[in-house]
């Protein structure tokens, strides 16, 4: 199917690549509804537990690629939810911030989509409410967004 290639595409030598299937997947997500919300975020997760036992400074320039692969996958299923909040995404978007001391390409990703997240999400009346004191301290120390940038 259109989605089982732009996962796959998400693990491309390319990086521009791999960003054009995150967008790809955004969109998918954006028209397919939220059926399998589960069932994706666990599999993109699982490609960022690439040889955790590793320090990641030590991780093989595959093994990058994957981790991005996951990061992006879980990236694009928060972005598929533009100015609202379902139940899943504090969830996703605290395993996307976890990434935030990874690698590069792996960190600037991370900081775009928080900075992404906090524009499109900030002015949500319940943002406080969807969240766990834990998810919103890890948002916050986490984060590279400044409101007064």
């Amino acid at each position: 199917t259109v989605l089982d290639v732009a996962i796959k595409m998400l693990e491309d030598k390319q990086i521009e690549v791999r960003e054009a299937a995150k967008k790809s997947l955004t969109s998918i997500f954006k028209s397919i509804g939220y059926n399998h919300i589960g069932e994706l975020f666990n599999k993109f997760k699982s490609l960022t537990r690439t040889n955790v036992k590793k320090k990641v400074a030590q991780l093989t320039p595959e093994e990058i690629i994957k981790r991005h692969a996951g990061v992006l996958g879980m990236i694009s299923l928060v972005e598929s939810s533009p100015y609202s909040i379902p139940d899943w995404l504090p969830d996703i978007i605290n395993e996307v911030a976890s990434h935030a001391s990874d690698p590069q390409p792996i960190k600037s990703t991370v900081q775009a989509a928080k900075r992404e997240f906090h524009r499109t999400h900030q002015d949500d009346p319940y943002f406080v409410q969807k969240f766990t004191p834990d998810q919103l301290d890890a948002l916050k120390t986490s984060s590279t967004y400044s409101y007064y940038a």
